[in-house]
């Protein structure tokens, strides 16, 4: 499984290392584990480790964390975009979600945007569609919201 959304902006960073999305369906709750599947604007999290990702750590965002949700989406069609296409699509998508949520646009901001999107395996035995937005920084750990910021 290809790693598809991991875009940086603003000043330069290095991406975030995030991957795709999931299979399994947890319980939802702060400082909990929950599946990529059931992720919700406003949501914080720490960044997922490897090249699938299925369920993710949520934190209260007045802690410390690595990303927020800024928005979803889905997927339009019977069968999952060829990566080159799912990126185009994810960018304009969640840059506009980014913008919307923070409250300026990503190359103009201190944080990184990325984002989890579905894989074949999911696409199929899951009838996963969703790609989640996400924005943080990948030096430092957030400790608040970044919703309306402007970051």
């Amino acid at each position: 499984v290809r790693a598809v959304g991991a875009r940086p902006r603003g000043r330069g960073r290095a991406p975030l290392a995030l991957a795709v999305c999931a299979l399994v369906t947890l319980g939802l709750g702060a400082c909990s584990s929950t599946s990529v599947l059931s992720l919700e604007t406003g949501q914080c999290l720490d960044a997922p480790s490897g090249e699938t990702v299925t369920d993710v750590e949520l934190r209260p965002c007045t802690s410390a964390h690595s990303l927020e949700v800024v928005g979803t989406f889905d997927l339009d069609g019977d069968t999952l975009p060829a990566e080159d296409e799912l990126s185009a699509i994810a960018q304009e998508r969640c840059s506009q979600a980014f913008a919307d949520y923070v409250g300026t646009d990503v190359e103009e901001s201190g944080l990184d945007l990325t984002w989890l999107a579905p894989t074949a395996q999911s696409w199929n035995a899951s009838d996963d569609r969703t790609v989640a937005c996400l924005a943080g920084a990948d030096t430092d750990s957030l400790t608040s919201s970044v919703k309306g910021s402007r970051r």
